[in-house]
């Protein structure tokens, strides 16, 4: 991995709900930017308009650990963790409610569901998906839904390297990352600085066990 890179693996749930008064198209509601509530709507084959996700910025984000499998050993413990569970989702509805405050007898809650997610260690939240390859295996770090069109262009700019090496920036441990891209450009956002008030050392589910 590159020496600029550190990645840190999250367990990430989402609340599900259905919109029980659904307009003519989905709409998202998203409290900017910090650790608020967001309400987006699920734009997937199965889904119909009505179906939303809850998330907060911290509340949903419910471990931060250095390797996957703990991540996933907590993820697959919270299937019996009801008490917890129900915990949080009074926690971010209460966040919700509390910008708007419709959303209570408009929207009914339907279950949960969580993934493990990657993320690289920064000092102000980045977002962006980071690309690089190292013999002949290009590798990507999901970032936001939205940077899907930017790493692709990176991946085929590391793919053409052989043609045209002045595309690629090569560090001293022989990884390689797109000249211009995400990685290359934004080394100096990476890492976690102490006392910076980020996502990367959430341990949601253990403060509400403790509390």
């Amino acid at each position: 991995m590159p020496q600029a890179l550190d990645l840190v693996y999250q367990v990430c749930i989402g609340f599900d709900f259905e919109d029980t008064q659904p307009g003519d198209k989905p709409f998202s509601f998203i409290v900017m930017d910090g650790w608020f509530p967001s309400l987006m709507p699920c734009i997937d084959e199965g889904r119909t308009p009505k179906d939303y996700v809850l998330m907060h910025g911290s509340y949903t984000i419910l471990g931060s650990y250095n390797e996957p499998q703990s991540a996933w050993s907590l993820l697959n413990s919270l299937k019996t963790e009801e008490k917890i569970m129900s915990r949080l989702l009074e926690a971010t509805q209460r966040e919700m409610i509390r910008f708007w405050p419709k959303f209570e007898n408009r929207f009914e809650y339907k279950g949960w569901h969580g993934t493990v997610l990657a993320k690289p260690r920064t000092h102000c939240e980045f977002r962006s998906s980071l690309v690089f390859a190292k013999d002949k295996i290009v590798h990507v770090v999901p970032g936001k839904i939205s940077n899907v069109f930017n790493a692709y262009d990176e991946v085929v700019q590391l793919l053409s390297a052989e043609r045209d090496p002045s595309n690629v920036v090569e560090d001293e441990d022989e990884f390689q990352s797109a000249r211009g891209g995400a990685l290359d450009v934004s080394k100096h956002e990476l890492g976690t600085l102490e006392g910076s008030r980020t996502t990367d050392s959430l341990q949601t589910y253990y403060d509400f066990v403790q509390t």
